[in-house]
């Protein structure tokens, strides 16, 4: 039996794709390749672990090949795969694609294969998260006129997310961060969007809410509960439609 190549890549759509082009090149036969995340530090018996290096160029001809082949319905569940938290993402989306090479299109009708199914399953978790952050994203400003908002996602959301607010508020310049990974959206006004890593940024400036921000902000929690009637509270229903996680960072939820 020959031995489990790994091919270990970072989390990003481009160290997948890197991955995955020299699986297929090796030609060992799918079922001896695996992929494997890097920050994923299982090791197995009797594989052999391989480094791999993002490669733009090789990262762009895989993604030529899923949108020629099989698709942009099926890049797309392949995207928001490769966003989502799950450890195994690498190696699933290396089994869809093998799938979808020998389908083609039709790869999404076969819901009842495992590696179907879960790329299914998991486009509507991520689709979700990415749905509701559209309507509890709240932002506040800062002392120097820039609009600010914190999110603490499940799931790699934000180059899903950017572009609803990017059509919203293509006037303003805004940041959303994710303090999860410490990355935020950031986006001039009336310019092209980008995301950054926060350790690249003065976090001391996000401290520096304006006067009018802190008014609003008391106004607005003081009108939320005005509005609600105590005798038809219904704190279950409440959290199914606004789920405790997302809270975090909605003024009207704190108590100050």
């Amino acid at each position: 039996m020959n031995e489990i190549q790994v091919y270990v890549c970072e989390d990003s759509i481009e160290g997948i794709f890197t991955a995955i082009y020299d699986a297929w090149a090796s030609k060992r036969g799918h079922v001896n390749n695996k992929i494997q995340l890097e920050h994923n530090t299982e090791i197995a018996l009797f594989c052999s672990y391989l480094s791999v290096k993002p490669d733009l160029e090789k990262a762009e001809k895989v993604t030529r090949s899923i949108k020629q082949k099989i698709g942009l319905e099926a890049y797309r569940y392949i995207y928001y795969m490769a966003l989502s938290n799950r450890d195994d993402k690498a190696d699933a989306i290396y089994r869809f694609m093998i799938l979808g090479f020998h389908y083609g299109s039709q790869v999404m009708d076969h819901l009842s294969n495992d590696a179907v199914n879960l790329m299914a399953k998991t486009y509507k978790r991520v689709s979700m998260e990415r749905h509701r952050y559209t309507g509890f994203v709240r932002f506040e400003e800062l002392s120097n006129h820039i609009l600010v908002s914190k999110i603490r996602p499940e799931n790699n959301i934000l180059p899903i997310l950017a572009p609803h607010f990017v059509d919203r508020f293509s006037s303003e310049n805004f940041m959303i961060i994710d303090e999860s990974r410490q990355m935020a959206v950031v986006h001039p006004a009336r310019k092209q969007w980008f995301i950054l890593s926060m350790e690249l940024m003065d976090q001391n400036v996000l401290e520096e809410v304006s006067e009018r921000e802190k008014e609003m902000k008391g106004a607005w929690a003081t009108f939320v509960e005005h509005i609600s009637i105590k005798e038809r509270e219904n704190l279950k229903l409440q959290q199914n439609m606004c789920p405790l996680r997302y809270r975090e960072f909605m003024p009207e939820f704190k108590k100050e």
